[in-house]
């Protein structure tokens, strides 16, 4: 089948979904998106024939908790966040791939939600890695005056040891102020941080 989208397959599906649109909702859906409302009213039945395609490579594994009460201090979000890096850890341990991007995830008690990620220059090699960078992530947003009511871990930019990529490099960038990230901004200013 070809690639949704497609004029190809808007016409397929077409012929494989209008005979479901016999109803009336069948009918507006098709008077309101032309060849796709018959797509979209199967779909919003719960009907597909499109071809499931299990194998995808994996970009990113985590896990998150949603906690029975609001969280403040740093202490209890570190002890609840441990049976998090423990499952996306364990996780790494049993299929041997490792990342280098570690994101941060924190919803409030109000619904609002953020996150903050840090990509390193080589692979997330150890558990305790994975949680000193997590905890650094955390560090800034405590104390919380919003409690709390979710955390999670995520690890992205996956590589396995199999794929031998080539490690991430880094480029020693002075300016003529020596600090290391160079001598003037985006705005124009001039740096004044000390080396």
């Amino acid at each position: 089948m070809p690639c949704p989208g497609s004029r190809e397959t808007n016409s397929e599906q077409v012929l494989l979904f209008a005979p479901q649109c016999t109803s009336q909702t069948g009918r507006l859906a098709l008077s309101w998106f032309g060849k796709a409302g018959p797509y979209y009213h199967a779909i919003s039945r719960g009907i597909d024939y499109r071809r499931v395609c299990p194998d995808r490579i994996r970009k990113s594994v985590g896990a998150e908790t949603t906690f029975p009460r609001d969280l403040v201090e740093l202490d209890e979000m570190r002890a609840e966040l441990q049976p998090i890096l423990d499952k996306v850890w364990r996780w790494c341990e049993s299929t041997g791939i490792r990342g280098r991007t570690v994101t941060l995830k924190v919803k409030y008690a109000d619904f609002r939600r953020i996150t903050r990620s840090r990509s390193l220059l080589h692979e997330v090699a150890s558990r305790d890695l994975l949680e000193q960078v997590s905890l650094e992530l955390l560090k800034p947003l405590t104390p919380s005056e919003q409690g709390v009511r979710l955390l999670g871990v995520m690890l992205s930019a996956l590589g396995s040891p199999e794929i031998g990529q080539v490690p991430q490099l880094s480029l020693p960038l002075q300016g003529g102020c020596g600090h290391p990230l160079g001598g003037r901004f985006r705005s124009g200013k001039s740096c004044t941080a000390e080396p």
